[in-house]
This record gives C-alpha cells, structure tokens and sequence, in this order.
C-alpha cells in the first residue's frame, strides 16, 4: 500500500506492534541492541531497517516510534516520511542518537526539538551505571511511559470533578450545616480602624 506524503511516496508496512524501533544500516547494531533490550523486559516491539530496497515502515500500525538517528538516517527520504506521519499521527516519538559527536540537524533537528533523547552508541555506553541505573534503563522506562494511553480533555474533567466532589463531601462532615450559615460581620470604625503612625529619622 502506498500514500502520497509530501516529501515521499512511502510504501506503508503490515508489522502491528506497540513499539517500532526503525533504522538504517549504519545504526542497525544499535538499533539491534535496544530491540533486543526490549524484548527481554517482555514489550511489543517491531523491528524495520529502512535502508532496504522497497522498504516498508508501519508507523501507522505501532503506538510509539523509537528512531534510531544516524547521518544516514537524516538523508534517507523514507525516514523522513515516516517521522512526519508519526507526527501527523500525533503519535510518541522517543528519538536514539546513535552516532558520537553527531547531532540532527536540518528537518531531522527540527523534527525530534521538544522531544527527550537518548545517546546510545554502543553496548558498552548503554549499561554504563548512571546514579542508579544507566541509559537504556531510562530509554525503556521512557518508551514505557510514552505508551500508556493519554486521558481526553473529558476523562480529565471527569477525575477532576470526581475528586473535588469527594473533597467537598468531607467538608460536609465537618459542618453542623449545608450550606454553612454566613458570619455576620459588622464595621466598627474605632475597633476595626486604626491609625498607622510611621516615624521618620530626621536628615
């Protein structure tokens, strides 16, 4: 199945998965190593290079997408199709740099700015211990949470309404009456008023 996108005629994929890790050849043994990670903690994941004559992508039918950026990457017309459907889609992007001392720029910087990314270059550079845990720990922890389904502007009001409904149940309790009564309030111009005195040190 093809669709015409603006920048390319991007032939779209059949894999269903939650998460779809994509490259191209010069960032597949990164990609390789956090598909691999993934699959030992139990996550749907799919795996594409891009780089393939004919190459399908299936943004369409994942949740997230986990690009693995590359020089070659950048350059790749696909790769840009599918980032920009991502986006269409509004669906998670969780960006992997996996070149050292490169960084995106072009349409690839601007696609991914906002976006919270992850230098991972080796496997060695991936499960170096960081505080308490280490990079690919906080890619996957990251993946995770970008999966979890995003509550409506009317699921949102539902929990707030819920939970200020509970609050004002428990004011309840604690009045002899409901509505409370109003405190009657009376100005007294000597006892409620008084002077302000303020003293200046001559010069």
């Amino acid at each position: 199945m093809e669709a015409n996108n603006d920048k390319v005629n991007m032939i779209h994929g059949e894999t269903q998965c939650t998460i779809l890790v994509c490259t191209v050849d010069d960032g597949v043994t990164v990609a390789q190593l956090v598909y691999e990670d993934f699959i030992s903690n139990n996550l749907n994941v799919g795996f594409e290079n891009l780089s393939k004559p004919n190459a399908a992508c299936s943004v369409r039918r994942c949740n997230v997408l986990v690009p693995i950026l590359t020089a070659r990457f950048e350059q790749t017309p696909i790769c840009r199709g599918a980032l920009e459907e991502a986006r269409r889609l509004q669906k998670p992007i969780v960006p992997v740099i996996a070149i050292k001392d490169w960084r995106p720029e072009d349409w690839l910087g601007l696609m991914i700015a906002g976006c919270t990314f992850f230098r991972i270059f080796d496997k060695e550079n991936a499960y170096k211990p960081l505080f308490d845990n280490c990079r690919m720990m906080d890619l996957r922890f990251s993946t995770e949470v970008a999966c979890r389904p995003v509550p409506s502007q009317a699921e949102r009001e539902k929990v707030e309404f819920k939970a200020l409904k509970e609050k004002i149940e428990e004011c309840k309790g604690k009045l002899q009456a409901w509505p409370p009564t109003r405190k009657p309030r009376t100005l007294n111009i000597l006892t409620d008023r008084h002077p302000v005195r303020v003293t200046l040190d001559e010069p």
